[in-house]
């Protein structure tokens, strides 16, 4: 019977040298024919039936590895299949193996769908957790607790209708200058936090870079909040003597 299994994830996927040769090996073990192909961010397409000179590509900032596919099949081409890595829509990585054997074909699509759960970086939660969503999360959560305290108090802000077009007026600058900084804040996101990345070649290097930047963002932001808590307490303390 003939089996045809397509999976998808689409949490974050950070690859290693050494995860591509340990995919290799393991496709190696089943097919005999393979095409590697990589494509950069400049356009160009790199192609080979061997990995190793994909693994040996400089992978250079401007012609950055940005996806990869690696298909497969055996001499008979019944059984056959690829796995893509790659920043396309709602799929990071995905795997479709096509087999007579139903038990063997599913055997290999569970192998691969675990191997792509090793590709997930720790900094998966980031991903989902932009900086967006803790704007608005934030001002909603501010705005219902002043809408809270106004209502305990019974001191409802009033506002003439002749106000509000110099209140829109003066409200516009302000929305369009937070709009410039939360994208500003989303494009610095992606950079810390990349959705694909490929650590060959110069790559390494790079990535290294960004968990310099990363501990030196978040440590700061650390570092102020205990200072602000510990001032804080010290001031009560001394308007309480």
């Amino acid at each position: 019977m003939a089996t045809w299994i397509y999976r998808r994830k689409t949490h974050p996927v950070f690859i290693t040298s050494d995860d591509l040769t340990g995919l290799q090996e393991f496709l190696a073990a089943k097919y005999q024919e393979f095409e590697w192909e990589a494509e950069c961010i400049d356009g160009s397409h790199l192609v080979h039936d061997q990995l190793k000179p994909i693994l040996d590509f400089e992978n250079p900032r401007v012609r950055r590895i940005e996806s990869l596919k690696v298909t497969f099949r055996r001499q008979n081409f019944k059984e056959r299949g690829s796995v893509e890595f790659g920043d396309s829509g709602f799929r990071s990585c995905s795997c479709s193996i096509h087999g007579d054997d139903d038990a063997a074909t599913l055997h290999i699509a569970n192998e691969l769908t675990r191997m792509f759960g090793e590709y997930r970086p720790w900094y998966f939660v980031a991903r989902w957790l932009r900086p967006w969503v803790i704007f608005v999360g934030l001002s909603l959560f501010f705005g219902f607790l002043s809408a809270l305290t106004d209502a305990k108090t019974g001191k409802w802000p009033a506002m003439p209708a002749s106000a509000l077009p110099a209140i829109i007026n003066l409200a516009v600058p302000f929305v369009l200058l937070y709009a410039g900084i939360l994208y500003l804040v989303e494009k610095g996101w992606d950079w810390l936090f990349p959705k694909i990345w490929f650590a060959i070649g110069r790559q390494k290097a790079a990535f290294e870079v960004k968990k310099a930047v990363r501990r030196w963002v978040f440590g700061g932001v650390i570092f102020a909040i205990i200072i602000g808590v510990v001032t804080n307490w010290i001031f009560a303390t001394l308007h309480r003597q």
